[in-house]
């Protein structure tokens, strides 16, 4: 069974992280784990406020999947929009988004901009990245399986 969130312990504000462990594509395999996924998260995360739009994350993902970084880039603009765990999801998955699409220096814009947030407090930078390293490992499997072509072209 894969891991998709560690739950951490709460911060000095009172607000509890989620470590995304890896990439949303995961979740798209089965409705029950989206299932099971909210409904773990509404019973434990009631501090964090509203889930937000998640299925704008699955479809920032499958855009990058499908080779359109841009329409990715705007999916996920709109799920960070809504704040929640989407905003929190969005602004990391932005980070894979960008590095599989060649722009390094956004990308490490956005992680710093990621790091400062409040939910990621207690958590290592080198922590961060590996759960991006292993998002973006399994953002070029999906596309890989969905295409036969790991890279875009």
């Amino acid at each position: 069974m894969k891991t998709f969130l560690r739950f951490t312990q709460p911060n000095s504000r009172g607000v509890l992280a989620l470590i995304p462990i890896q990439s949303m594509l995961a979740l798209r395999k089965t409705a029950t784990s989206t299932i099971l996924l909210t409904a773990v998260i509404g019973t434990q995360l009631t501090a964090c406020g509203s889930i937000g739009n998640v299925s704008a994350v699955k479809d920032g993902l499958q855009y990058a999947v499908d080779c359109q970084p841009d329409k990715a880039l705007e999916q996920l603009d709109m799920a960070e929009a809504d704040g929640g765990l989407s905003g929190y999801m969005g602004k990391l998955e932005r980070i894979v988004v960008l590095q599989d699409a060649g722009r390094f220096k956004q990308a490490e814009i956005a992680l710093d901009s990621y790091m400062a947030l409040p939910e990621v407090e207690g958590e290592t930078r080198a922590e961060v990245e590996k759960s991006i390293k292993d998002s973006l490992e399994e953002l070029l499997k999906q596309r890989e399986k969905q295409t036969g072509k790991r890279t875009c072209e």
